[in-house]
């Protein structure tokens, strides 16, 4: 058996599975079926905090008056009144944005990388990582909900797996919903290994509080990226549409990817 034998056969079911969440609607379809099993006939769902209480560090909006455990569980809700509208949130179209500057860097290694999704609310977004290359046995993640086996029940302020355990960090809109985000950082920090890359997206409003969940408003790349302090390594991907002032923006979003020294 030659090399390249050896590596397809070794990993048929990496490939195998790649292959399947690259088929359009197939990341949908799974993730619902699996969501309807779990949630609907298991009845796995499970929360972090109570879900009417409002923990200090759980981000709160004040307008709907909703904490960001409440508004990540609205997905919960009628799945079947609303089926189109289930379909695009179970696609994972919007985890792939955190994924896009990470495809032109070209010595990322995908199918070796140890990966944490942090606040992926559903599979879907881990389905969408295998499609890009990574390996479903190598993707760890955190949610303050769950359903699911492959979404482990945890705070980012506290994040639940050893020191330096991880390749690369996705955090997809999650920072914006605590009110510790800098504490969120130093954990991810800490559950990196050294070079480790970070791929961070937030939606974020110009006035604040504005239709935020946060009491700690990341208006810009320099606050963002102060999380970080001692530990920012070598930037590759920096946007924030505040950055730029001439550009009058009420909302916008961010986009991140970033290498981590120790």
């Amino acid at each position: 058996m030659n090399i390249f034998q050896k590596k397809y056969f070794v990993n048929f079911n990496h490939y195998f599975t790649r292959a399947l969440f690259s088929i359009p609607y197939s990341i949908s379809f799974i993730s619902i079926i699996r969501f309807i099993y779990f949630h609907h006939i298991k009845k796995s769902h499970k929360t972090f905090y109570p879900i009417d209480t409002k923990p200090d560090v759980m981000g709160f909006n004040s307008e709907d008056k909703e904490t960001s455990l409440q508004k990540n569980t609205e997905y919960l809700k009628n799945i079947f009144l609303n089926l189109p509208k289930r379909i695009k949130q179970f696609n994972a179209d919007r985890s792939a944005i955190t994924l896009w500057p990470l495809k032109a860097l070209d010595f990322p290694k995908f199918i070796d990388m140890k990966v944490l999704s942090i606040g992926p609310r559903t599979e879907s977004e881990l389905f969408k990582l295998v499609s890009y290359g990574f390996q479903l046995k190598n993707i760890k993640s955190i949610d303050i909900q769950s359903y699911s086996d492959l979404i482990t029940l945890g705070d980012m302020v506290d994040i639940p797996f050893k020191d330096n355990s991880f390749d690369l960090i996705i955090m997809g809109w999650v920072l914006t919903y605590t009110n510790e985000p800098s504490k969120a950082i130093s954990e991810v920090i800490r559950v990196a290994k050294n070079d480790c890359l970070i791929s961070l997206c937030h939606s974020h409003t110009s006035e604040f509080p504005g239709n935020g969940f946060s009491n700690v408003h990341i208006n810009s790349s320099d606050v963002m990226l102060d999380f970080f302090k001692e530990n920012l390594g070598y930037v590759y991907f920096k946007y924030h549409p505040f950055d730029e002032k001439k550009y009058k923006r009420n909302y916008g979003r961010s986009n991140y990817l970033v290498k981590i020294k120790k």
